[in-house]
């Protein structure tokens, strides 16, 4: 997929939901992610699907997300769709995980490396008891909360519910 710049929509989209856009802070295949903060001033990830991307796909992971309810799974804050330019795009927020990830913390000491093993059994563990299936876990996919201690499973992109055909 091309590089499509998602940066005007997420602008527009901040305006029109008393919104303040701070700054993109990642960016895959299928979706930008920029840094958003509500008037109290708590943060948010605004993540914008590109244009072309399949709504299968973005289907299948918003609804993994909306059946997990997880300490250690990312929170699902809000889905719409929105109207720039007469181009239909899906919105979805969810909780800022300002920690960073796994992949730039780098080496770790062996109890640091259970701790968060342990931590996210669970949540794969809570994500097999709804019949899903991640797919994707690696260093990148999981995140810290603030504080750089919590890890947090994200991006159930290619997820799959088992009672599916």
């Amino acid at each position: 997929m091309t590089h499509i710049d998602l940066e005007a929509p997420a602008r527009k989209f901040c305006a029109a939901h008393s919104l303040t856009f701070a700054k993109q802070v990642g960016e895959g295949s299928f979706k930008e992610t920029f840094q958003v903060f509500a008037r109290d001033g708590t943060d948010a990830a605004l993540k914008i699907y590109k244009p072309g991307s399949s709504h299968k796909r973005n289907r299948r992971e918003v609804d993994a997300m909306r059946r997990c309810s997880h300490p250690n799974i990312a929170r699902l804050l809000d889905i719409q769709t929105y109207d720039y330019r007469g181009q239909k795009y899906v919105v979805v927020l969810e909780e800022f995980l300002a920690g960073g990830t796994l992949t730039a913390k780098g080496v770790i000491a062996a109890s640091e490396c259970f701790r968060i093993g342990k931590e996210l059994i669970d949540a794969i563990a809570h994500i097999a008891e709804r019949r899903l299936v991640h797919r994707d876990i690696k260093p990148d996919n999981i995140l810290f909360r603030a504080g750089g201690v919590v890890p947090v499973l994200t991006d159930f992109g290619v997820a799959r519910d088992l009672a599916d055909s």
